[in-house]
């Protein structure tokens, strides 16, 4: 009788930690979810084009904010006056009684990498924004750290929001 006891007590403990792993399991799938979910997607206003002379300028942005560039890095610009400062642009008018230029820089691994997307996402419940770039990475380019630009025109946002960059490189075959 007492093996049967001993065999029953090690059957039930087993089911109980079957079942302990079973609900954390499960609450982790639904936990992770409902944290996608929170985030919604912000619509850039309009496409904003900068002259191919804007490289060099935007060169001198990075250089005269004394910014590492290796690290990714991102400006919030909300006037005219802040843009003026770091670059002298004079391309169209942007609104920025509405409006938000958001500049930023991402390192490349190789030469032949190009910036697929940047979208930016407000989460409610952190108060904070997250700006997606994807990096489409070529396979067949010469390797060398590289860097990229992307600027975009979103609905304003305030100079002391929280915004995250979260990089995502994509491999792509040339």
């Amino acid at each position: 009788m007492k093996t049967l006891k001993r065999n029953t007590k090690s059957l039930n403990l087993k089911s109980i930690i079957l079942l302990f792993i079973v609900v954390f399991t499960s609450l982790s799938f639904f936990a992770c979810k409902d944290e996608e979910e929170k985030e919604e997607s912000v619509s850039k206003i309009d496409k904003i084009t900068l002259s191919d002379s804007t490289s060099l300028l935007l060169d001198s942005l990075f250089n005269g904010q004394n910014q590492d560039l290796h690290v990714d890095t991102i400006f919030i610009i909300n006037s005219i006056t802040e843009l003026d400062a770091i670059v002298n642009y004079s391309g169209e008018e942007i609104d920025f009684s509405n409006s938000t230029l958001l500049v930023g820089l991402v390192q490349a691994p190789n030469l032949s990498c190009n910036i697929e997307s940047n979208d930016l996402y407000y989460d409610k419940a952190r108060d904070s924004y997250t700006l997606k770039v994807n990096v489409n990475v070529g396979l067949s380019g010469y390797t060398a750290i590289d860097k990229l630009y992307f600027w975009g025109l979103y609905p304003k946002i305030n100079n002391n929001s929280n915004i995250y960059l979260k990089v995502n490189y994509i491999n792509v075959n040339n």
